[in-house]
């Protein structure tokens, strides 16, 4: 029987799911990570490694509050599912510039994933305002 899927998906390994460096992330860092994979499949699915996200498409994919969207960036890059290839910088309209993200577990335009996930054992616990320990 072959499974037909309507619309664009992304998958996750069984594996990835299982792991420590996944497990530990915090709800903020999936959100995140979720938003990130929204706007590679915009891409269709290309583009890996240019994915421009802002801080204004995180807050209106639900992260609560600006001071908590760099910490959970820096938790993914931790943990091994993220790479900045191009950090972004704030300014006037035309010296403004978003980050470029890149999903490790997915491919490039040029090469496979690098899952650099696998080499974490857990991913770093980072405290936001309003999160709780586990």
């Amino acid at each position: 029987m072959t499974k037909h899927y309507n619309g664009q998906f992304l998958g996750r390994t069984r594996e990835m799911l299982k792991s420590p460096a996944f497990r530990g992330l915090s709800l903020t860092a999936l959100r995140i990570l979720a938003r990130l994979e929204i706007e590679h499949m915009d891409h269709g699915g290309r583009d890996n490694g240019k994915l421009a996200v802002t801080y204004v498409d995180f807050m209106e994919y639900g992260v609560r509050g600006r001071r908590h969207i760099k910490p959970a960036i820096d938790e993914l890059v931790d943990a091994g599912f993220i790479e900045i290839t191009r950090k972004g910088r704030a300014g006037n309209r035309e010296f403004r510039q978003p980050s470029l993200y890149r999903l490790t577990y997915v491919h490039t335009n040029t090469a496979g994933p690098t899952d650099e996930w696998r080499q974490r054992q857990a991913a770093p616990r980072h405290q936001c305002a309003g999160q709780h320990p586990p």
